[in-house]
């Protein structure tokens, strides 16, 4: 199935097209239409500069597609699909109203809505700069918005136009993607209710956030679109080029939306862990220091991220199993310091509602979905701190029973470190620890269902200090 020299049929297409129209010319749609079909076709490539005389014979503009299907030759996509469609009542039902209400949508996306599209085409590309285009560029997308708002009240609950996929569908999902396209994005076409899918059989992820909304994030799809933008191919055991078709995944779906949901179901909860790529590692620097301000205008005291430096590999957990870190990635450890939880739960209801927060999201270097956070609340802090250029960050599962008794342990401990060099030690007891879907606090330290979550760190000024203190710590004999 798909391109073979010695098929019946014949498409003509362009050898090659600008970069602008690669994956939008419009023999895509009977390429589509005779992979549904399970037919082959044989190719005819012209080109799209200097085109035979011929092929004017053929199509008076000398525009493509060309369909020569035994002795019958037609030009015009809309009257090729028809042509094929006949064929297979699959893509065209047999019975009137059927085949009516099917033919009825082909004509509308080549009548209704494609006209449109060219309109959008000429002002992003052919008239681009042009006064008139930018005049006219506002009102176009705002009567194309409508006129899409009015496809998707018809569509309804639907997933295809006329309720089983058919050549209509094919006309109208190429259409659409062009207008996504031209417009930059800024027209989002994909249909939704009844979760049809244009490019081809999917999976979508669903994911409910903490408040029980569902939000579709990821999605895993058979894509028969990108191939022709890459201008992919192989060549088959027959030795026929044929267009291979792509599996396509967006693991997190939009990442200015999944940052945003990260936010709204962790409820803006800090510190955190995450596992960012070792190159990236100036690009998370300059994004946290421009976070600094706007969460100081929330009211946090203080905000300090840690980048890993000695992160051993544990025999039963450690830091990097904990954020599932992949080869190639660093561990940041860093957290929000806050007066109270009254405070910390004002700042939040802030991090909600400031579209800020949304531009943040937008350029996190870092995948967002392995991210541990939660909130804790103080409950050993020894030392004045100072200029901190070494942490030791520590996460351990505690039975809640044993809370007062680990408290004095940390206190006895504390002053051993700051003793050796350090300059500031906290011990902060889990109190808003979240379940999440991916990784936790809880699961990252394998707690039982009685234990709860300690998260503490040791500041230090430097490297040096700390080395040498930890020497001194252990043969100090009140650790032991």
């Amino acid at each position: 199935m798909g391109v073979k020299s010695d098929a019946a049929s014949e498409i003509t297409a362009f050898d090659w097209v600008p970069d602008f129209a690669q994956g939008f010319v419009r023999d895509l749609r009977p390429r589509w239409a005779c992979e549904e079909m399970g037919v082959d076709y044989a190719e005819r490539l012209i080109s799209a500069v200097n085109r035979p005389a011929d092929h004017y014979r053929d199509q008076p503009w000398g525009q493509v597609p060309v369909l020569r299907d035994g002795n019958v030759r037609l030009f015009e996509s809309g009257a090729i699909l028809l042509h094929l469609a006949e064929q297979d009542a699959a893509l065209l039902p047999r019975d009137p109203q059927g085949r009516a209400t099917v033919t009825s949508w082909l004509f509308a996306a080549y009548n209704s809505v494609e006209p449109l599209m060219f309109e959008l085409s000429n002002i992003e590309i052919f008239a681009a700069g042009e006064e008139w285009a930018r005049l006219r560029r506002p009102g176009l997308l705002e009567f194309l918005r409508t006129r899409l708002g009015k496809l998707a009240e018809a569509l309804g609950d639907r997933p295809y136009l006329a309720g089983d996929f058919s050549v209509a569908d094919i006309a109208m999902a190429t259409v659409l993607r062009e207008i996504e396209s031209k417009s930059g994005g800024r027209i989002k076409t994909a249909i939704n209710p009844g979760e049809g899918a244009f490019y081809g059989p999917k999976f979508e992820y669903v994911l409910r956030d903490a408040i029980g909304r569902d939000w579709q994030c990821g999605t895993t799809q058979v894509d028969l679109n990108l191939p022709g933008l890459f201008g992919a191919f192989y060549i088959d055991a027959e030795g026929s080029k044929k267009a291979p078709i792509m599996d396509h995944r967006a693991i997190c779906g939009s990442m200015e939306r999944f940052t945003g949901i990260l936010i709204e179901h962790f409820a803006g909860h800090f510190p955190l862990w995450l596992a960012v790529p070792a190159n990236a590692k100036d690009a998370y620097r300059d994004h946290a220091a421009d976070a600094v301000a706007l969460f100081k205008e929330f009211g946090v005291r203080r905000h300090v991220e840690c980048w890993g430096d000695d992160v051993p590999v544990g025999k039963v957990n450690d830091f990097r199993t904990a954020v599932q870190a992949k080869e190639g990635e660093e561990i940041v450890f860093s957290w929000f310091e806050y007066p109270d939880r009254a405070a910390r739960d004002a700042a939040t209801a802030k991090m909600m509602s400031d579209p800020r927060m949304q531009a943040m999201g937008a350029a996190m270097p870092f995948d967002g979905q392995r991210m541990i956070v939660a909130g804790f609340t103080s409950i050993v802090e020894e030392g004045l701190g100072g200029s901190m250029g070494y942490t030791d960050g520590f996460l351990v599962a505690v039975p809640a029973a044993n809370r007062d008794a680990y408290r004095a342990l940390a206190e006895k401990a504390a002053i051993v470190f700051l003793d050796h060099g350090a300059t500031r030690v906290l011990e902060c007891w889990g109190d808003d620890v979240p379940d999440g879907k991916v990784t936790d606090y809880r699961r990252a330290v394998h707690a039982e269902a009685d234990e709860n979550v300690v998260f503490s760190w040791i500041e230090w000024p430097d490297k040096e200090t700390r080395v040498a203190g930890w020497d001194k710590i252990m043969a100090d004999d009140r650790m032991r």
